[in-house]
């Protein structure tokens, strides 16, 4: 199939193809180690100096080398040309490492500069070239746009293969904001340890279960069956640590963030990091700029302050998502730890082309925290500033402890 915008595919098509991208990076490097298990998460792409934390090395990014986002400088382009876009066309895949990308997006499409075709070559082969110009083609003039287009003509590297990606733009007099969707595959440990799960007892992620899912590719219905699993999970974690002995002794309500002095919050921010840096405020959004918050422009810092918070005796916590409701719009990764365990990390740029939507994005395989684990949040920013950044979760507790159940 060729490659089509996300506004001419049916909902399910969309899904369909990322499910395919998943299986079959899963089955493909479970041949390379079939006594390993495997995980997925979106690609981080990042400039040569980039946090440590990147798997494909752009050309030349724009601001600076330290960049870890979907960014190009216009520098790097050329009109009417190919032009590579990683640092090296020789760039190599890591050892017990695979990629696969099953589409593009671009997020900032009223700058009016389109990418009018990508090109994809392993060593000295040409593997596809994407036509994108028609991407762009339900922009209206005054308007934002979605612009995302998925393929089932998925393209894979394997571990140690070179990777060359060449972009074509017809004017090279502007910076270029556009990414791919897709997959890196590596054993679990690497960068992430998600956690399992007793089957028998919890409602467990499926095999494809992975990465963050964008409102617009998420139904109303699977959206309500992902919240009532968390909370059927966090019901179950209490129970098996003893708090209480029946489903009905719980109550699960949404998680409240806030600032250390505000009471009544589940998890507090590090000091000054709410908006203002008022540590009294009761909501989330956060301010990067505050001494507290340890963020610099393009790199991880915890919200929970580098110690984390400890979450309370007879609690269980889950994470399901995120949301930005601010102006400027710039998160590029998400990080959960349990102390030093890197549970889960999430690359959200992805989420941003839907431009005529709210943003949030939905986790495929939501992040748990039980009684006396301590929580790190971590986020990466293109700049510093206030963030209306937000996280959807829900928190389980004894009846009583909180709200009162008559």
């Amino acid at each position: 199939m060729p490659i089509y915008p996300s506004a001419d595919m049916p909902f399910k098509t969309m899904r369909d193809i990322k499910k395919k991208a998943i299986r079959y990076g899963l089955q493909r490097v479970k041949r390379l180690d079939p006594s390993s298990d495997w995980i997925a998460r979106e690609i981080h792409p990042g400039g040569v100096d980039a946090d440590g934390f990147h798997d494909l090395t752009l050309a030349t990014p724009v601001l600076a080398d330290t960049i870890a986002s979907w960014q190009i400088d216009e520098d790097a382009m050329t009109a009417d040309a190919y032009s590579q876009i990683l640092a090296s066309e020789n760039e190599e895949i890591g050892s017990n490492q695979m990629i696969v990308l099953y589409g593009t997006f671009d997020l900032d499409p009223n700058a009016g500069e389109e990418v009018n075709f990508l090109k994809f070559r392993r060593g000295s082969s040409d593997l596809d070239v994407w036509g994108l110009e028609h991407m762009y083609g339900h922009r209206a003039d005054d308007d934002n746009q979605d612009v995302m287009a998925f393929t089932d003509r998925i393209m894979q590297y394997l571990e140690e293969q070179n990777v060359s990606i060449e972009a074509h733009v017809q004017d090279a007099t502007a910076d270029k904001l556009f990414g791919l969707r897709g997959f890196m595959f590596e054993k679990r440990g690497e960068r992430m340890s998600p956690r399992d799960w007793d089957k028998a007892k919890y409602i467990a992620p499926g095999p494809t279960d992975w990465g963050v899912d964008p409102y617009p590719e998420i139904t109303v219905d699977e959206l309500w069956k992902r919240k009532r699993e968390v909370a059927h999970n966090l019901r179950q974690k209490l129970i098996d640590t003893g708090v209480v002995r029946n489903p009905e002794d719980v109550v699960v309500r949404e998680l409240i963030i806030g600032g250390e002095d505000a009471g009544d919050v589940d998890l507090a921010y590090e000091e000054d990091v709410p908006i203002n840096q008022n540590d009294d405020q009761v909501g989330q959004g956060y301010d990067t700029d505050a001494a507290g918050a340890n963020i610099t422009a393009h790199e991880f810092g915890n919200l929970l302050g580098t110690g984390g918070r400890r979450i309370p005796n007879n609690k269980a916590i889950g994470i399901y998502g995120f949301w930005d409701a601010g102006a400027v719009r710039d998160l590029t990764g998400i990080r959960f730890r349990d102390g030093s365990s890197k549970l889960q990390v999430f690359q959200p740029e992805h989420c941003y082309a839907y431009q005529n939507q709210m943003i949030q994005g939905f986790f495929a395989r939501p992040v748990y925290y039980e009684e006396k684990e301590v929580a790190k949040i971590e986020v990466r920013h293109r700049v510093a500033g206030d963030k209306y950044v937000g996280f959807h979760g829900l928190i389980a507790e004894r009846w009583g402890d909180t709200v009162s159940k008559e």
